[in-house]
């Protein structure tokens, strides 16, 4: 899946676009890719594994906001790519697809809504790649 240096790197990657200092908190960071990486092993069923995994990078890094900022964007960024690495796309190119994300990441911030409610939302919306 992903090494913490994969995370860190994407964050960079947003805060340097946006002009805004970097800082993490690698204990939060550390946790959440442990998470990532042993939690989901388990499930033998290919699409479920990556579904649940997505859901739980996007949530948790939205959540638990171990950046300075651009932890959603980071979040959404390296979960689309996750889903595209494995033949699977979250489109998100309509102002309305945008409003939806923004919702429901807001939603999981703020603790409104949970990882299984994101797991539901990327599952209703995602396509396969041809």
């Amino acid at each position: 899946m992903y090494t913490i240096d994969d995370v860190i790197d994407a964050n960079k990657f947003v805060v340097e676009k946006r002009g805004v200092e970097f800082d993490v908190d690698l204990d939060i960071l550390a946790d959440i890719v442990f998470k990532l990486n042993n939690n989901y092993n388990h499930i033998s069923n290919k699409q479920e594994r990556i579904l649940k995994q997505t859901a739980y990078l996007i949530g948790a890094i939205t959540f638990k906001q171990p950046f300075f900022d651009g932890n959603k964007t980071t979040a959404l960024l390296l979960g689309i790519y996750w889903l595209r690495r494995n033949g699977y796309d979250l489109p998100i190119e309509s102002k309305k697809q945008r409003i939806e994300v923004l919702e429901i990441l807001t939603d999981i911030m703020y603790a409104k809504k949970g990882y299984s409610d994101l797991e539901v939302f990327i599952k209703e919306r995602i396509v396969s790649l041809p």
